[in-house]
């Protein structure tokens, strides 16, 4: 939780540990990002190749799951964007206003805390499909 309390060292403690925790999410959310469009590269990969068409609907769902992925990924990072364009300063002017932006930081932070434990279910149920059709007899590669 960011302090908010009156410190000896002042208000600019606080702005810059506000902008620590925003900057920190900015670079979970670039590499969620890249994970994603790493696991939609490789799903294109395996359909340019021969595969099995009882994998078809699974290759299907995941590419769903991939588009989802995007869709939360913006909607929580138009969030973050958000509080970074807060005047912090301005926020803290009154206590009620404090507590509001506290609140409203919380919820954030456990959305983006949420929704690393959906993406990382996501990579590892992705990862384990691509193990499985890659030692499938009925998955081959071109010129394999």
């Amino acid at each position: 939780m960011i302090n908010t309390t009156s410190t000896e060292q002042g208000p600019n403690v606080k702005i810059e540990e506000f902008h620590a925790v925003i900057n920190a999410w900015k670079n979970i959310f670039h590499s969620r990002i890249e994970e994603n469009i790493r696991m939609k590269n490789k799903l294109g990969d395996i359909l340019k190749n021969n595969y099995a068409q009882n994998h078809l609907s699974e290759m299907e769902e995941f590419q769903n799951k991939f588009i989802r992925e995007d869709e939360v990924t913006d909607l929580l990072r138009n969030d973050l964007i958000k509080f970074d364009d807060l005047s912090y300063n301005q926020v803290f002017e009154g206590e009620q206003m404090k507590e509001s932006f506290e609140k409203s930081l919380n919820n954030l932070r456990k959305d983006i805390i949420k929704s690393e434990e959906h993406f990382d279910l996501l990579i590892a149920s992705f990862d384990n499909f691509v193990l499985k059709i890659g030692t499938s007899n009925d998955f081959r590669f071109r010129g394999v």
